[in-house]
Parts: structure tokens; C-alpha cells; sequence
């Protein structure tokens, strides 16, 4: 869970969730149903401190210094961890013991809850650098997946992504085990691979698996995962996922793809096309973009074998959705 901070000119505070369609308007949230319990609490134990704190919330225009508290949770292990995040820019007002005084809350709810501070400093002319702290508890949190009766173990850092719905989690990775496992692939692919969740759980289904990420954080528990699960057939590169395709010499019989909402857009697009693979799984959060980057991989000799949506987040309007393409001779084939 995400919480915004805010605060409007007469000086009134919020934590919260953000509005819909209420041009960033911050909602007092008190209990969220769709969250566990403890998070809730938390949230209204940090909304405590901050309307007594000499803090403000961060605005556009350059004040304030509270951002959001996120709150995360490993839901088969129970493991806690929350993030304070701040901004430092050249009108701050921080101060250690006033952001002390927002963690001793998350201390009652759990002793070992993982506690950072994530300072995210501004400096007109210089790019935003980003800075994490950790305060106490352990480093990490972990999670576990069930993939075709194996379980999985994921070490997740404060800064890396990881399926915010592990039980549906659970049922996206095996419905694409199902689809691997039918394919007989030997070397494959995972681009945007994150942690390393679907070339990890998936490993049981191909001899090799190259798996691309940009986010240094997520490669470092990427590989971290990959010594805790003892999985040797799976091998994690950091790097630009447009550049690696460029540079990549293997020839893969199936390429991964989970890319942000945005999808992968036209350039992209053409250069996957480039592996010339026999087959396309592409898994999307966001089925509109997808449609629209599987007109462009149609047009360059891929066709639709299967579709598969799944409901990943109940109670809102999202799904996620995925497609099996599979390499024709002729472009442009239905």
C-alpha cells in the first residue's frame, strides 16, 4: 500500500489514498479493506504524528517534506516492512528527531517490522538521486510462491516490485507453467524480469533463461533469489532491455515478456521481432496497450495461439492478461 501525504492552504493534513479523477486530491483514508488489518492501524498511527509534527507535506512547487508511507507485507510469511519517504531540496525543514517520532508507532505494531527512510533529494539542474536508510528490523522481507507443487522463495528489498497479490500471483505463474511446460523450449528469455519471479518459478520448463532488468536493486535480489532457491539454470544481466536486444547474439526459442502499464510501445516492438523466435509470451497488466503492441508484432509474422486473462486484482477494474504468439512465415497472418 502506497499512502500519499498532503496538505491543503489552510494548513489541514492527509494521508491517504489519492482520489480518483480528483486532480491529486488526498483522501484522510482510515481503513483500507482491501489491505491487512495491521496496515490500517499503521496508517492511522502515522496520520497521529504527522498533524502534531512541525513536518508539511511535500507540494510541487517546492516545500513540505513528507511524501508517502509504504507499507508492505509477504502474505504467506507475515513478514512487515514499512518506507518513510522524504524530500530533501533546499527548503527542507528535516530533522532527525522529528522523523523518529513517525517510526516509534510502526515499532508497536511489530518489533521486527523492517524500517527505511527513503530520501529523495531535488536539486534544480542535477537529477533526482535517491537515498534509502535502514532503520531497523531486517534488510529484507521475503515471499513465497507455489509453482506445480514446488515452492519458491523471493527476497524482496524496499526499492525492488514484486506482484502486490501473491495468491493471484500464484495462479498467473501457473497457468504460464502450463503454457512453457507444453512448448518444449530449451534457451528462452525473461526481459523486464524484476526479482526474478517468472524465470525462477518457471525454471523447471527450459534448459537456460536470460533475464533482463534495468532496476539494479531488483537484479541484486534477482540474484540473491537465485542462491536461496538453488536454481542453475537462470542468469540475470542489468541492463536496458532495448540495448541488450542489440547486443544479443543467442537464439532463443521463447522470449518473456512483462513490461510496464505503457507496454512496449512501436521500437521495442520491432527490435523483440529481431530474436526472430518461434514464440512470444507476453504477460500485461494493461490489455490495451498490449492489444495495441500485438497489432504491431502480427504485422512482423506473429499470430495469437492463445489468450488467457486473469482477474489478478479483485474489486477493481484491472486484469491481467496473457498472450502465446507464435512466429508464421508470412507477416500480417491473423
Amino acid at each position: 500500500m502506497d499512502f500519499s501525504f498532503s496538505q491543503n492552504k489552510a494548513g489541514d493534513k492527509f494521508l491517504g489514498l489519492t482520489q480518483a479523477k480528483g486532480s491529486g486530491r488526498v483522501i484522510n483514508t482510515k481503513h483500507c479493506h482491501l489491505a491487512p488489518d495491521w496496515m490500517s492501524k499503521a496508517l492511522q498511527s502515522v496520520q497521529k504524528v504527522f498533524e502534531s509534527s512541525p513536518l508539511a507535506a511535500y507540494d510541487r512547487k517546492g516545500f513540505g517534506d513528507l511524501r508517502s508511507l509504504i507499507l508492505r507485507e509477504g502474505v504467506n510469511t507475515h513478514e512487515k516492512m514499512a518506507i518513510l519517504e522524504v524530500v530533501a531540496h533546499k527548503n527542507s525543514q528535516l530533522k532527525k528527531e522529528d522523523l523518529a517520532d513517525f517510526f516509534e508507532p510502526l515499532k508497536k505494531i511489530d518489533p521486527e517490522m523492517s524500517l527505511y527512510l527513503r530520501i529523495v533529494q531535488m536539486i534544480p539542474g542535477v537529477p533526482t538521486q535517491i537515498y534509502e536508510m535502514h532503520l531497523g528490523g531486517p534488510l529484507h522481507i521475503h515471499e513465497t510462491l507455489t509453482v506445480d507443487g514446488k515452492k519458491f522463495t523471493f527476497k524482496i528489498s524496499p526499492s525492488a516490485f514484486f506482484q502486490p497479490n501473491p495468491k493471484a500471483a500464484e495462479v498467473l505463474i501457473n497457468t504460464m507453467a502450463k503454457i512453457v511446460k507444453s512448448l518444449h523450449v530449451k534457451k528462452i528469455c525473461d526481459l523486464f524480469c524484476g526479482t526474478g519471479t517468472i524465470g525462477l518459478s518457471l525454471s523447471s520448463y527450459f534448459e537456460s533463461c536470460i533475464s533482463v532488468e534495468i532496476n539494479p536493486y531488483a537484479v541484486f535480489d534477482a540474484k540473491e533469489n537465485l542462491e536461496l532457491n538453488q536454481i542453475k539454470n537462470v542468469s540475470f544481466y542489468q541492463d536496458d532491455a532495448a540495448k541488450f536486444i542489440q547486443e544479443n547474439t543467442e537464439i532463443l526459442d521463447l522470449v518473456i515478456v512483462d513490461p510496464p502499464r505503457a507496454g512496449l510501445g512501436v521500437k521495442a516492438c520491432h527490435m523483440i521481432t529481431s530474436f526472430q523466435s518461434p514464440y512470444l509470451l507476453y504477460v500485461s497488466c494493461n490489455p490495451v496497450t498490449q492489444a495495441q503492441d500485438i497489432h504491431i508484432l502480427k504485422e512482423k509474422g506473429y499470430r495469437i495461439a492463445l489468450i488467457q486473462p486473469l482477474d489478478q486484482f479483485p474489486h477493481t477494474n484491472h486484469v491481467e492478461n496473457i498472450i502465446l504468439l507464435k512466429k508464421t512465415d508470412n507477416s500480417g497472418s491473423n
